[in-house]
């Protein structure tokens, strides 16, 4: 009985003590195009058409796309990771930004998670750092 009231802490130390945490890339996520506001655009929602990503949110007039990916490579982020930790799924947040200006500024925001579940079958969302791979991709394709 004592065993099943301390299984929650002996996790919880396992959790912390045995934790690889994710690594941090430095990468660009803005850059500036010397082209108009439309045909940066039409380039940047050709590129999510082209790589099957969901578009949640899309407005032109304030030069915001919203995009949700429902999972991603490991080449995209990196994760924590902990022996007690399972891997279930990932999920990947696009936030990308183009300003009304010469040159059009244009910024890649992106948010890692991944789910995970424990030895007790209780699940964790756990922060991702982007490598900087589908920022440099998405303005590349500008």
């Amino acid at each position: 009985m004592k065993l099943k009231k301390l299984l929650p802490l002996i996790l919880a130390i396992g959790l912390v003590g045995c934790a690889t945490p994710a690594k941090t890339y430095k990468f660009d996520k803005t850059r500036t195009y010397n082209q108009s506001f439309d045909q940066v655009w039409t380039k940047l929602v050709k590129y999510y058409a082209m790589n099957n990503i969901e578009i949640k949110n899309l407005d032109k007039a304030s030069g915001i796309i919203v995009a949700e990916q429902a999972s991603f490579s490991p080449s995209l982020a990196s994760c924590p990771s902990s022996f007690a930790l399972i891997p279930l799924r990932n999920n990947v947040k696009l936030n990308v930004f183009i300003e009304h200006s010469h040159p059009v500024k244009v910024t890649v925001n992106t948010k890692f998670t991944q789910v995970a579940k424990d030895l007790t079958e209780q699940l964790h969302s756990v922060q991702c750092n982007s490598t900087g791979a589908i920022e440099t991709e998405i303005l590349n394709a500008l």
